[in-house]
């Protein structure tokens, strides 16, 4: 059950297995087969390497520095300086997160109104019905990917 030299795959899946997270099911698999065992450090993924100490210290340094020199020690900020570190990572997740208000918004707006005006009207146009279906599913799926994305990618920190 071990998978203590593996790094977590997150950064090596395709994109049908990265946005349902197929990627975590050898690991949830493997942890329900031995439920019965107390789970340990080895049964579980090491950090990817973006994530590892290593590069995020290569990347933290020289912007710690800089932020010494630009402030002073008196003066410096370890928030000022995360924010920094995270800035894009934060943007993409906030513009994630709008499209998937305004997928959420428009497209459950729009199907409602839609299906309320199929049901109150005399239509009953079989290819319409099935339109509103497809809508439905392509808007779910839109929602699907972008909430997904902002879990995985907005709990990352790597390059």
């Amino acid at each position: 059950m071990s998978h203590s030299h593996q790094p977590i795959p997150v950064n090596d899946v395709g994109f049908l297995s990265y946005i349902t997270i197929g990627w975590l099911t050898p690991l949830v698999l493997d942890l329900f087969k031995h439920r019965k065992k107390e789970i340990r450090e080895e049964d579980v993924w090491t950090c990817s390497e973006l994530e590892s100490c290593d590069v995020n210290t290569e990347r933290l340094e020289p912007m710690w520095i800089d932020e010494m020199q630009t402030f002073g020690p008196e003066k410096c900020s370890v928030l000022r300086l995360w924010l920094k570190f995270i800035w894009i990572r934060l943007l993409v997740a906030f513009a994630a997160r709008c499209f998937k208000a305004c997928i959420a918004f428009l497209f459950t707006g729009y199907i409602v109104r839609a299906v309320t005006q199929y049901l109150e009207g005399p239509e009953s146009s079989i290819s319409y019905v099935i339109g509103l279906i497809i809508l439905t599913v392509v808007g779910q799926f839109l929602r699907t990917c972008s909430h997904t994305y902002i879990l995985v990618y907005g709990a990352q920190t790597g390059k």
